[in-house]
């Protein structure tokens, strides 16, 4: 333990700055070799995790975008029977909320524990790299070493950015959806009754399409911005 300490003064670095556990763990890694084999292996896998769940992010977002524009294909305003055909509307509106897009909100909950576990599996690298690195300064040799900017890009904050939009944009179509059905049950009730014109279901399918359209086309926005965050993360 002297010998490293006196080596780290040498190198103009104080030792007080490090713990003793830290210590002890550079000790470790000046005395074996395979520590540089063992940390290079964690790193790749620590790039494929990445990469599988950029994966399976990006994937998730194009089957919300496929979900929301297949609720955006709303019937037209029926004749007469607005009640019936309301019913039928609300009922599959129900099935896929509570079917498929509940389905991808637990999805994305998984992906985003993964995100947090590969944030944590980063931190431990960047300390290991640090550690390699002095190493590399006491052995005077050059360690084949990722830079500090690929560990901070590797479960940084771009994905972590996207997963919360997704996550943000499944919660309000959810909230939408539920306040579409109720608002549809109304208008179609009041038109049954006479005191609505049918117009006023049309403008709000009208709406309901608009708005189910634009999250599709967000969700697809999501999915090429986490397809980009790959590319550009330990490339």
């Amino acid at each position: 333990m002297n010998t490293i300490k006196t080596e780290l003064i040498r190198l103009g670095i104080d030792p007080s700055m490090i713990s003793d556990e830290a210590l002890v763990r550079l000790k470790t890694v000046c005395t074996k070799k395979e520590t540089l084999a063992t940390f290079q292996k964690s790193y790749a896998d620590a790039v494929t995790e990445h990469d599988l769940l950029a994966d399976a992010a990006a994937d998730l977002a194009h089957r919300a975008s496929v979900t929301l524009l297949s609720l955006a294909k709303l019937p037209a305003p029926p004749k007469r029977g607005f009640s019936s055909a309301c019913v039928r509307m609300l009922t599959n509106i129900s099935a896929a909320r509570d079917g498929v897009l509940a389905e991808q909100m637990c999805e994305l909950a998984v992906l985003r524990d993964r995100l947090d576990q590969g944030r944590q599996a980063r931190l431990t690298l960047a300390k290991e790299r640090s550690l390699l690195h002095l190493a590399s300064l006491l052995y005077k040799t050059e360690f084949p070493l990722p830079c500090e900017e690929e560990l901070v890009l590797l479960f940084g904050d771009a994905p972590k950015a996207e997963l919360l939009r997704l996550s943000a944009l499944l919660c309000e179509t959810e909230a939408y959806l539920i306040d579409l059905a109720l608002s549809t049950a109304r208008v179609a009730k009041r038109i049954d009754s006479g005191v609505e014109s049918p117009t006023e279901y049309g403008r709000l399918i009208e709406g309901a399409r608009i708005r189910l359209h634009d999250a599709a086309l967000a969700a697809e926005h999501i999915r090429k911005e986490i397809d980009h965050v790959k590319i550009h993360t330990c490339s």
